[in-house]
């Protein structure tokens, strides 16, 4: 048996409603290697050399397809499909911007979408034996956005700077939620918060610094 988690939700339309959604507990990890050696148990028929060869070759060739345009499928598996949109430091253009502003160079493939097969999803409810696990609600800040806004511009103040990570500790929030938050306030002029930087390099200054 394997137990699923009951997770608060986020009130995001801020009707005061708690809601909860469940998510299986994982319970490791199974990496091709140990995949290999489970398909290719005594009685299987069935060669590792070989195994790892088309596993290899369905990489090789699912990619090529997919970067010309078609979409794979794998039986009993789902299907693969390319996801493209602007590289890094490229802003997304409007509908109606034209091709002024957006070519084709500035724009790679930026994830791969995935749509599960139904028979797969079946096949593995029909293996799963649920228990009942932990509860977890969310972590919720002590502090109403203003008082977080006053702490945040005095940190500044005394310390120039601060990362995600940092802001999150300070008011008490998921690192999620703060970054929301952050993005919020950076988007709000009167805020007087601004960004510099990017990704984990990314930290949180005063306006007029």
């Amino acid at each position: 048996m394997v137990e699923y988690v009951k997770r608060e939700m986020p009130d995001i339309h801020k009707n005061n409603e708690t809601k909860a959604y469940y998510k299986m507990k994982c319970v490791g990890h199974i990496d091709s290697e140990a995949l290999i050696d489970y398909m290719t148990a005594p009685g299987s028929g069935l060669n590792k050399s070989m195994v790892r060869a088309v596993l290899a070759q369905l990489s090789v060739i699912s990619s090529e397809f997919l970067a010309m345009g078609y979409n794979v499928s794998i039986e009993g598996i789902g299907q693969f499909t390319a996801k493209i949109g602007p590289k890094e430091d490229f802003e997304v253009e409007g509908l109606d911007d034209g091709s002024t502003k957006r070519k084709a160079t500035s724009l790679e493939v930026t994830g791969v979408n995935f749509r599960v097969d139904k028979d797969f999803v079946k096949e593995i409810n029909s293996r799963c034996v649920l228990k009942r696990g932990t509860t977890k609600r969310l972590k919720k800040s002590p502090y109403t956005p203003e008082k977080r806004l006053q702490e945040l511009q005095k940190y500044l103040v005394a310390n120039k700077t601060i990362t995600l990570r940092e802001y999150a500790y300070m008011v008490g929030m998921t690192r999620s939620s703060a970054y929301r938050e952050l993005e919020k306030l950076v988007a709000d002029p009167s805020s007087g918060i601004s960004a510099s930087g990017q990704k984990n390099f990314k930290v949180y200054i005063l306006s007029n610094q």
